[in-house]
């Protein structure tokens, strides 16, 4: 009974040529929402960091114009006495506008976070902190491509509950391009 459920489930997916897509995406956060002031561990006031974020992406078709994406990022944030990582598991639901070449899309969704952040202080002392946080996410972006491959620059807007950063509203915007197979 199982197998035939998923024998029925793949036939009418290759049927309607709208298998699932995966792919990867990558960005630079163009804001942080760290969850410590680390004024007092990172170092000198204006010193630059390096951040990214990169992962994996999973997109099923379901009808017409609108499918559900699921997204597993890693972001990394390091200065000279701190390291910080972010993992990120947004949820989101996307619409394109149209079929042509060029595909505008918006999607929505939420997002859970889970960050850890290691310090180190004087001599060979280490400090690790953890949080988990939620919040919704929201982006615009457009599609484009032949064939299977697909690239797809866009720009995530994700809000987190909890900013403790000072002068933070915990609004993320990242930047990022994917590439679906």
């Amino acid at each position: 009974m199982r197998y035939s459920i998923l024998f029925l489930t793949a036939a009418t997916l290759a049927a309607q040529d709208e298998l699932p897509d995966f792919g990867v995406k990558a960005g630079l956060p163009a804001s942080s929402t760290s969850f410590l002031d680390c004024s007092s561990v990172c170092g000198p006031a204006g010193e630059s960091a390096f951040r990214w974020t990169a992962g994996f992406t999973g997109e099923f078709h379901l009808f017409w114009h609108v499918s559900l994406e699921g997204d597993v990022l890693i972001r990394k944030f390091s200065l000279s006495h701190t390291k910080n990582t972010d993992w990120d598991f947004p949820f989101l639901g996307k619409y394109r506008f149209q079929a042509g070449r060029f595909r505008p899309f918006l999607e929505a969704g939420y997002s859970l976070s889970y960050e850890s952040m290691e310090y180190s202080g004087g001599g060979d002392q280490k400090n690790t902190t953890y949080r988990y946080d939620t919040g919704p996410v929201a982006g615009v972006g457009v599609e484009f491509g032949r064939g299977r491959l697909r690239v797809e620059p866009e720009l995530r807007f994700t809000l987190f509950y909890q900013p403790i950063v000072s002068g933070s509203n915990g609004v993320l915007i990242t930047p990022m391009v994917g590439l679906r197979f």
